[in-house]
């Protein structure tokens, strides 16, 4: 894999991975909602609320690791990383 295509990787997957919060905070209104109009138990609402509070939380792991990993990539990649054997 070239330094092209692993930044697509990266990039794709901090996209969808923001796209995923976004699905996931909206579900997480939707079950809010559905408690307060009675649609749900009190029971039902907080199980649901913490499977979301879970996932979000596991999304924001991911993102930090690959925001950590495109960071990396973009310090290895500056010219002050450079060697001066390299830049001569």
């Amino acid at each position: 894999m070239d330094r092209g295509d692993a930044d697509s990787v990266i990039e794709s997957t901090l996209s969808r991975l923001d796209v995923t919060k976004t699905y996931a905070e909206s579900f997480k209104h939707d079950v809010a909602k559905a408690f307060q109009s009675g649609a749900i138990s009190e029971k039902q609402y907080q199980r649901m609320n913490g499977y979301i509070e879970n996932f979000l939380g596991k999304i924001s792991v991911y993102e930090d690791i690959f925001e950590r990993i495109r960071g990396a990539r973009l310090l290895a990649s500056s010219p002050m990383c450079y060697t001066s054997e390299k830049g001569s």
